[in-house]
């Protein structure tokens, strides 16, 4: 089996660094970097598409499949993290939204069950990458298939292909940190004999230096 991870295309949260919901669409430059995801996907075979329920994630996915004349299928597993609601829509250099995340990140390591409010904890977001690399596994092992995602459970779904279901959220962070994952960047994997192998991250060829992100 052959996955391509993308990360949606930009929104304009994405540029003032703040924390989204749902419903954010892509600005007219994420549009334009599907486009180009699109184009550079003509070529390359795809069996089937599976994105994330939310608009952003959505409208990247589509337009790939009007290209390749293939249905998007929706998987709930592919949502973002879920964070407190009190961070929803607030910036994330805000003083009082950094004492939140500073909180938050230190529980994970001290007491993984503890809850700020309404928000997924780590092992939570590490439980849907879990099950939803399980369901890759029931489908045909020769299938290519792109999925269209978020930064950070893509980041946690690599994190389990490396270090395995049980992977700790010290091993997730240093992950976190290391890697980039631009707006519809490719990764791509392979699963073979029973594990999986990492080919390429985080591939934004197809943006050229106009789109080119630097963090």
């Amino acid at each position: 089996m052959r996955l391509y991870l993308v990360r949606h295309g930009e929104t304009e949260g994405n540029l003032v660094h703040m924390f989204q919901s749902d419903v954010d669409e892509l600005s007219s430059k994420g549009q334009e970097q599907a486009a180009l995801l699109a184009q550079r996907f003509a070529k390359i075979h795809v069996d089937m598409i599976i994105s994330s329920p939310y608009s952003r994630t959505r409208a990247t996915a589509e337009a790939i499949a009007r290209s390749k004349k293939l249905p998007v299928t929706v998987n709930e597993l592919l949502v973002e993290k879920k964070w407190p609601k009190e961070l929803e829509g607030k910036p994330a250099d805000d003083p009082s939204i950094q004492a939140i995340r500073k909180l938050l990140h230190e529980k994970e390591h001290t007491d993984p069950q503890w809850r700020y409010s309404d928000e997924e904890r780590f092992i939570d977001v590490r439980e849907r990458c879990v099950q939803f690399l399980t369901y890759l596994q029931t489908l045909s092992s020769d299938m290519h298939i792109l999925v269209v995602s978020h930064a950070h459970i893509l980041k946690v779904m690599l994190s389990v292909m490396i270090h395995g279901p049980a992977v700790s959220a010290q091993l997730f962070r240093n992950i976190f940190h290391m890697l980039s994952l631009h707006n519809t960047g490719i990764t791509i994997a392979e699963h073979v004999d029973d594990q999986w192998h990492l080919l390429t991250v985080n591939d934004h060829a197809h943006l050229g230096d106009y789109h080119r992100q630097i963090t």
